[in-house]
């Protein structure tokens, strides 16, 4: 199924909220478990990374939030470094890439990746937070 404009405005407008709950909230919902974040992005590269349902999360991850389905987190790194440890682990995870919109090495801002496993579906959204900062929607 091939991706529309409609259906990437809604996933920015998702990414949008979610931020802003992420920022204004500041702690998980009561009752939420959520890996420790780390506030360390030295962690060697063979380090085992952390997994939100099967999906790894990028070592280094700050300010994490899980909002139902979804998990949220910013990262001191560029967009291209993102996109390119999902493009490298999401398939050492199982998963299969189905369709990417954006592309870093390209020049551009976001990245929205799409993964099949099986029967299951998972998009990771990768967009800037910030100077130094970028901001990881998996749902």
């Amino acid at each position: 199924m091939k991706i529309s404009i409609r259906h990437w405005l809604i996933g920015l407008s998702i990414l949008t909220t979610l931020s802003c709950s992420v920022l204004s909230s500041g702690s998980p919902a009561a009752g939420e478990t959520l890996p420790a974040p780390t506030e360390d992005s030295s962690l060697p590269q063979d380090a085992a990374p952390d997994f939100f349902q099967g999906v790894p999360i990028m070592p280094g991850a700050i300010s994490v939030t899980a909002v139902g389905e979804s998990y949220i987190y910013q990262i001191e790194a560029s967009v291209l470094e993102v996109q390119q440890y999902y493009l490298r682990e999401m398939p050492l995870a199982g998963w299969e890439l189905a369709d990417q919109t954006g592309d870093a090495n390209q020049g551009e801002f976001s990245v929205r990746l799409r993964y099949i496993k099986g029967d299951d579906r998972i998009t990771v959204f990768i967009t800037p937070a910030g100077e130094e900062l970028v901001q990881v929607l998996i749902m």
